[in-house]
């Protein structure tokens, strides 16, 4: 897409595309690196994918006001049957942060700050956590196991299951609440579990299948980060990614997984302009920023 973009461009005003300073971040900046010279004639200026995603969401938190948001219950007490609603939330300045990047897989970065002589407070970060279940399993695994074609058609077929036909709740196995542990009935024991019985394989929907596949990965992922959060000592946990762009679904359950295995001490929180960090990011740090005078005024 972005070549054809450029193709055009270069057909109008070949000697304006020459001039242009393109800053590119993620894998693509690397690999298609060459090819935008070869055929382009363009020089792409790289960046690291994980620092551009710390520089955009500061940029975005220091610049855009409500810009996080979480997902809070409707009322109280939790049911299965909750409503969650969107919540404009204003994010805690002092750092450590902890940002949970789920694209293909998940990394997880701890964002502090370091106090410097020459420049005041600097950020730094290093990378705590991750797992490999992210995104690109939600996508492979569910296109095998329901026939969807991509991401939206997976996505819309979850908002249509239940993940009860095929998940092993602690009701099915004890018959009500196990009230030694504090697990009510409907918590989920086994994903899929229920389909170690041969005679409902044949039975299930391919829409609960994706919906129990969504709700083991996001609570995979959440639950790990929680962990990790606990570990470093870290109350603001902040999702970014691709896997989280427009997809309301998979950021409830994160936000209920939050809520659940923290007590409400600590909450997921996510980005309105998250599908654009890294790109941000990149430009923030760039030297185009220096060289113009570029500056991102703050929005009444």
């Amino acid at each position: 897409y972005v070549f054809e973009i450029i193709r055009k461009e270069c057909s109008a005003c070949p000697e304006q595309v020459l001039r242009w300073k393109i800053f590119a971040t993620g894998g693509g900046a690397f690999k298609f690196e060459d090819r935008f010279y070869k055929e382009l004639g363009v020089h792409v200026r790289k960046n690291d994918e994980m620092q551009t995603i710390v520089s955009g969401v500061e940029c975005l938190l220091d610049n855009i006001p409500n810009e996080c948001f979480t997902w809070v219950p409707k009322e109280t007490p939790l049911t299965h049957a909750t409503e969650f609603v969107r919540k404009d939330v204003t994010t805690d300045p002092r750092k450590p942060w902890l940002i949970v990047n789920v694209g293909s897989g998940v990394s997880m970065l701890k964002l502090d700050e370091q106090q410097t002589v020459q420049h005041g407070k600097v950020s730094t970060y290093k990378r705590v956590g991750g797992t490999p279940l992210g995104g690109g399993t939600f996508l492979s695994l569910g296109c095998l196991l329901t026939g969807a074609k991509d991401h939206v058609e997976l996505l819309e077929m979850a908002e249509r299951g239940n993940a009860k036909a095929v998940d092993k709740l602690v009701g099915d196995i004890y018959g009500d609440d196990y009230k030694g542990l504090g697990l009510s009935a409907d918590t989920v024991a086994s994903s899929f579990g229920k389909l170690v019985n041969p005679d409902l394989r044949d039975k299930v929907r391919p829409e609960d299948l994706a919906r129990s596949l969504v709700q083991m990965i996001t609570w995979n992922i959440a639950h790990i980060a929680r962990l990790v959060a606990a570990q470093e000592g870290v109350k603001t946990i902040i999702f970014t990614g691709s896997f989280t762009h427009n997809n309301d679904l998979s950021q409830k359950h994160f936000a209920t997984a939050f809520r659940y295995w923290s007590n409400g001490d600590s909450k997921a929180l996510f980005m309105r302009h998250e599908g654009y960090v890294g790109a941000i990011g990149a430009l923030s740090m760039s030297a185009l920023c220096k060289e113009d005078h570029l500056a991102f005024g703050r929005m009444p």
